[in-house]
């Protein structure tokens, strides 16, 4: 199945290609950093950037999602999901600890 996402650890960014660096960037540079996102999330069939909240992402392969923040390119809108108040937040991206996230262009990043 094709994604049409790609999900990344933030710090990942600075070794994107410098087009996707950019296309992070206008979303960064509309609304700010946003503290508490360690997932950075391209999507390709949309011009939009997600910023995901794991709190225990570096330690659990399979995290609950507290919080997402979206922003549309296109339209500028914004909007804000907070997951800490749900029964079952959504799942994680489903990585495994073992196997760094890859990009499209095949480029290892740090898990």
């Amino acid at each position: 199945m094709l994604s049409f996402t790609t999900s990344i650890p933030s710090l990942g960014v600075l070794m994107l290609p410098p087009l996707l660096r950019v296309y992070e960037g206008c979303a960064r540079g509309y609304i700010g950093v946003v503290e508490g996102a360690n997932v950075v999330r391209l999507h390709r069939r949309v011009p939009q950037i997600s910023y995901l909240a794991y709190p225990h992402f570096d330690h659990d392969p399979h995290p609950a999602l507290m919080g997402s923040l979206v922003v549309h390119l296109q339209t500028l809108q914004v909007r804000y999901m907070d997951y800490r108040t749900t029964d079952s937040p959504p799942s994680s991206i489903g990585r495994k600890r073992s196997s760094p996230l890859t990009i499209r262009y095949g480029k290892n990043l740090p898990a």
